[in-house]
């Protein structure tokens, strides 16, 4: 009769990790932003997970479209930024650079703007075994606001 409960025990423990697991993800938001310069703070690459690091990480940033001043334009999905960390404990935040040295189009400022980001990483089971993941590919838009001060990253494309 022990054994049996020991079974259930064990059966229960096994999905408890089970869904740690699925529930482990890398999210990347923007929680901040510099209204005059769009990429002077990072963006944040958060694990969401309570038990498991998340191992070989690796992001890119892509610039899907940006408007400047006097209407130049740069629409061609140039990366910016490939970048990596080795990890990022339960919970841990980590910050996310974009290139802006490769974002500038001649010095002009940047009116609106569309940037892609995603990262690839490991889950790592208790040091055991690491499971290759993706993050959901995440798009920010650089909205001008109805004043100067007031521009901000916002999730989604508008």
């Amino acid at each position: 009769m022990a054994w049996l409960f020991r079974g259930f025990t064990l059966l229960s423990v096994s999905y408890l990790v089970y869904d740690r697991y699925y529930e482990t993800a890398a999210v990347i938001t923007s929680p901040v932003s510099d209204p005059a310069d769009p990429f002077y703070y990072p963006f944040s690459l958060t694990n969401s997970s309570h038990i498991f690091n998340i191992t070989n990480i690796n992001w890119a940033c892509q610039i899907v479209r940006a408007t400047y001043e006097g209407n130049s334009e740069l629409t061609n999905g140039t990366i910016v930024t490939r970048a990596n960390k080795p990890l990022l404990p339960p919970g841990g935040v980590a910050n996310i650079f974009c290139n802006k040295g490769t974002i500038s189009f001649g010095g002009s400022k940047m009116q609106r703007a569309a940037v892609k980001m995603q990262a690839s990483y490991d889950v790592d089971v208790f040091g055991i075994i690491k499971f290759p993941r993706l993050s959901e590919t995440v798009t920010f838009t650089w909205m001008p606001g109805p004043t100067e001060g007031r521009r901000q990253w916002i999730k989604g494309d508008m």
